[in-house]
């Protein structure tokens, strides 16, 4: 239900701390706009929305050093499959559901020499170099 731009700037924080097994990344705004190709502007406005909607949480700030950003808490929401792994210490949204569990197809047969060219394909090439 997320926006275009919520879903990048939330799935770029969520590889950049759960990616590496913490809940926590650290990310200037000039950084997250650059790699995501957006305005400041629009990446502050989209931060405020995912903390609304409890997504994201901004832990603190670091002005100076090395490492200067924002260190935001990326929340995972509870609708993960089942079976799934989450990073352990990963808070879960409050309101978040669980999704069902999900069919999968019975096992496929597939032709001894099945192969998705047409044959149409391989006649062009040939034709192509004589």
């Amino acid at each position: 239900t997320l926006d275009p731009f919520a879903k990048a700037i939330y799935y770029h924080l969520f590889l950049l701390s759960h990616g590496f097994k913490r809940d926590t990344c650290i990310i200037g705004l000039t950084k997250l706009a650059k790699s995501l190709l957006m305005s400041q502007r629009k990446v502050q406005d989209t931060i405020l929305y995912l903390e609304k909607r409890h997504l994201i949480k901004r832990v603190a700030s670091i002005l100076g050093g090395p490492l200067k950003g924002n260190v935001y808490q990326v929340i995972v929401p509870a609708t993960v499959a089942p079976s799934a792994t989450v990073a352990s210490g990963a808070t879960l949204a409050g309101h978040s559901t669980t999704a069902p569990a999900a069919s999968v197809a019975r096992q496929a047969t597939l032709a001894a020499a099945a192969t998705n060219k047409s044959g149409g394909d391989d006649e062009i090439k040939i034709q192509s170099t004589l």
